[in-house]
């Protein structure tokens, strides 16, 4: 498990862009280095019973999930090997690895042993290092890495300092302000609900310092989701206000603040974006074009790196009721699952869906039961199963805004924690008709 802790640490803290670089496209990484670490690691020493046992009851309790999950990344690599680009096969290979192979060694620890803690710490010591590297950013009006950047790396990696409407656009170890931005909505929910990040007011200094470090990214739907994630906890967890008697119900003045304060978000995020919150011209002409390149080849697109963005391109000069796009946004695509069906036909689209939503539906009608609800309270579970429904779904609705693909190894670890709890509760309904994995034994 060590390794794959430095892992978690290094996905968060180190910036990817930071390594030698062997060839064209192939950069040697702190992250990349410890997967060859675990790689060697996981067939010589920690392959055992316990997680064949693991992936037994994965393809058991839920094999419409796991079906979802292997058909959308064998239909990527699939069409990275049909892709004329060497470079689709290369960031296919890189995918494999970081997504699905860390996918599921973290959900056969997950499985056999209660990790939370260990990586609740993790994410404690990231958000306290990507806080302070904010700050001297802000301080500095420039980032600290982006001079280690490679010179072939892109014009964001490289730049010195981002700005919209003359305010700096911190991106922490990022390589990109949206990618700060999808690492705060995706950690705020471990300490709005985390069990195992005890004390109300130490959990509300890390979440107080994950809203800043959002409003530093300049991203208005940041803005947004910090919102709904912070409704989202008072409608659940039912805090109050005031001491002793005198305690109010927070959900009681919810609705009435939610209509004082949402104006205020919408002029904060206009502000700090310096354009309207509903407004993205941009990102209206890419999907418009998009559509018309995914018609144009809707089976396995036309792989993975340029050929997306250059099949937008095509698509803009030449196709019918295209949008016109400045040039500055011809090597972009803001938006991951207009990525997906570019990079790799509408199939793969339809099984990406198709697994996101079968992550978060069942474990949300799982806690609809007040008897397994505590149950996961007994064993200090339930806050950290609401935390990974709610920063799936938020991580989910990010990806709508961003392609940048560096974080999509947390979502793929957070959805088989996810999937692991509600394997393990589920089983806790069911038993007198099957035995009990060892880890929910031991729980007991």
């Amino acid at each position: 498990m060590q390794i794959a802790r430095w892992y978690f640490v290094a996905l968060l803290c180190i910036p990817f862009y930071i390594g030698p670089s062997l060839a064209t496209n192939a950069q040697l990484n702190a992250e990349r280095l410890l997967v060859v670490l675990l790689v060697f690691a996981f067939f010589t020493r920690v392959v055992n019973l316990r997680f064949g046992h693991s992936f037994k009851e994965l393809y058991s309790a839920r094999p419409l999930t796991l079906m979802a999950f292997i058909f959308y990344f064998s239909w990527r690599g699939l069409a990275a090997a049909l892709s004329p680009q060497t470079v689709s096969m290369l960031l296919f290979i890189n995918e494999f690895m970081t997504e699905v192979f860390m996918a599921f060694v973290f959900y056969g620890f997950f499985f056999v042993k209660d990790y939370t803690d260990p990586l609740i710490k993790v994410l404690k010591a990231s958000v306290v290092f990507i806080f302070a590297i904010v700050c001297l950013e802000i301080v500095l009006k420039q980032n600290p890495f982006s001079a280690f950047a490679p010179a072939d790396a892109g014009n964001a990696i490289k730049a010195a300092a981002i700005e919209r409407a003359g305010l700096i656009r911190a991106k922490g170890t990022f390589e990109h302000p949206l990618t700060l931005a999808y690492f705060v909505i995706s950690v705020l929910p471990f300490f709005l609900f985390g069990d195992r990040a005890r004390g109300f007011t130490h959990r509300r200094l890390f979440v107080l310092g994950l809203v800043l470090i959002g409003v530093a990214t300049g991203s208005r739907t940041a803005l947004g989701m910090m919102f709904v994630e912070l409704v989202v906890y008072v409608l659940i967890s039912k805090p109050a206000f005031g001491f002793n008697a005198k305690r109010l119900d927070a959900r009681l003045v919810l609705i009435p603040a939610v209509l004082l304060l949402l104006p205020l978000i919408i002029m904060l995020a206009e502000q700090r974006a310096g354009a309207s919150l509903l407004q993205s011209n941009a990102r209206t002409a890419q999907l418009t074009n998009g559509l018309i390149a995914i018609w144009n080849q809707p089976w396995f697109g036309y792989g993975q790196g340029q050929g997306p963005t250059q099949a937008i391109e095509t698509a803009m000069k030449y196709g019918e009721g295209s949008i016109y796009m400045w040039e500055e946004n011809f090597n972009t695509i803001d938006n991951w699952f207009l990525s997906v069906a570019l990079s790799s036909g509408l199939p793969s689209l339809i099984a990406f869906v198709a697994y996101l939503f079968a992550v978060v539906v069942p474990p949300i009608v799982l806690v609809t039961s007040a008897k397994v609800r505590v149950q996961m309270r007994d064993n200090t579970h339930l806050g950290l199963v609401y935390a990974l429904i709610l920063s799936c779904a938020a991580q989910m609705g990010f990806m709508a805004i961003l392609s940048i693909f560096t974080l999509h190894p947390l979502y793929f670890i957070f959805s088989f924690w996810l999937i692991s709890l509600h394997i393990l509760y589920a089983r806790m309904r069911q038993r007198d008709q099957k035995p009990l994995p060892f880890s929910v034994q031991k729980l007991q």
